[in-house]
């Protein structure tokens, strides 16, 4: 029913979606997002210092088979969930970092992009102090502690995608791609 001020009135509402929608809005949402805001700001800081660079560079150097680059990928995501605590961030930093590894291996970019999403995202709830387990939490009121030895899926995506690279079941190849620096430059005539 609505009231006269052109909202619902609240006397017609189930004890139960009062409760829901009287919860305090974007101000109980505050510590969730501030987390988001710090995993950028880390992310940044990464990116830009050249650290991100650096720690690539090291572990590709003992990186030589596709299944090594999935698990690298799946490893990188995984430790983005734990320092950064976003889920985007488990896409973006380790895409960004790898994005140019699988053309360059051979492997079709739609590789790197389901191994973002099988291993970053989906383990993103089981970390307590993410962002997702924070609001799954805290909207069921179930400690992220309690769900996560029952949430298979979020293990198995890792471990399949590992087991994946390594068997090359399902890995879509290409022509490798060669670096810049590897393409010869005409001669001036």
């Amino acid at each position: 029913m609505l009231s006269g001020h052109g909202g619902i009135d609240p006397q017609h509402l189930s004890t139960a979606a009062g409760t829901l929608l009287n919860r305090g809005g974007m101000a109980s949402m505050a510590s969730t997002m501030l987390i988001g805001l710090a995993g950028f700001a880390f992310a940044g800081i990464l990116t830009e210092t050249g650290c991100l660079d650096v720690l690539m560079h090291r572990l590709l150097t003992k990186v030589r088979r596709t299944g090594g680059i999935i698990l690298a990928t799946a490893l990188t995501s995984v430790g983005t969930a734990l320092s950064m605590g976003v889920s985007y961030l488990t896409i973006i930093v380790p895409g960004q970092a790898f994005r140019d590894i699988y053309p360059e291996r051979g492997l079709a970019p739609k590789n790197l992009s389901r191994t973002l999403e099988d291993s970053g995202t989906v383990f993103v709830p089981l970390v307590p102090w993410t962002e997702a387990a924070t609001y799954m939490s805290t909207t069921l009121g179930v400690a992220t502690t309690a769900y996560a030895p029952y949430a298979f899926l979020n293990y198995f995506g890792v471990i399949i995608a590992v087991i994946c690279g390594y068997t090359g079941i399902g890995i879509a190849r290409q022509e490798p791609v060669r670096k810049a620096a590897e393409v010869p430059v005409p001669a001036a005539a």
